[in-house]
């Protein structure tokens, strides 16, 4: 099972899986890729379990007395690096010092489109948002999809059909608004920017499983 997914700065959807004594990321776009952190290691030192890299305790260090707490706590920090700093922190393309140390590839094979496709519109969504905000007197702070969210989900489903040759039935636009509903329940109470980033990729996921891998 997936410890932390999402997609890294350069576009790649990753996922973060322990394998007994192993982290390893996978790593999918034009390629699937699944990387093995061979220097990031997990021990029990004082009766508690704490994440270690090249043999020393991250800072800040990653530890606790549940074990899968710990892993999960260090993959959610794996995945924030990526989403922020892209994939060359595992792949170590550009960089020179890997801040997790060496990693080996065990896996390499070409994939279909969908991860591309998906991670475009992705990237695009993200450019938008961070671009400068104008000044506007002091509000309060927008919460859930709202109607602009929701468009947005929907443009994002007619684009990835489209790059996919899909031709969404009228029974396939149901589904999707239903699960376009049901994410603009679920989010209500998040912050905006927040609430959107999470519906996209829960819906991205979605069409994946659902429309993509039964088509």
């Amino acid at each position: 099972m997936s410890l932390a997914a999402g997609w890294t700065a350069d576009g790649w959807r990753y996922s973060v899986y322990w394998n007994e004594r192993w982290f390893q990321v996978e790593l999918t776009d034009k390629r699937k890729e699944i990387w093995r952190l061979i220097d990031v290691e997990v021990k029990r030192e004082g009766g508690a379990f704490v994440v270690l890299v090249l043999g020393r305790p991250l800072v800040p260090p990653v530890r606790g007395a549940d074990l899968s707490g710990v892993l999960e706590a260090f993959a959610r920090r794996l995945g924030k690096d990526l989403e922020a700093r892209g994939s060359d922190i595992i792949r170590g393309r550009k960089l020179k010092v890997l801040p997790y140390g060496e990693t080996e590839q065990i896996l390499s094979i070409a994939t279909p489109r969908l991860p591309t496709i998906a991670a475009t519109v992705l990237m695009r969504e993200r450019a938008e948002a961070v671009k400068p905000p104008i000044s506007l007197p002091r509000v309060r702070e927008a919460q859930g999809l709202g109607s602009e969210g929701m468009r947005r989900l929907r443009v994002l489903f007619e684009s990835t059909l489209q790059g996919l040759g899909i031709k969404p039935s009228p029974e396939l636009k149901v589904r999707a608004e239903e699960i376009i509903y049901r994410l603009e329940g679920k989010y209500k109470d998040f912050p905006r920017d927040e609430a959107v980033e999470r519906a996209i990729n829960e819906f991205l996921k979605w069409v994946e499983e659902e429309i993509y891998f039964k088509a």
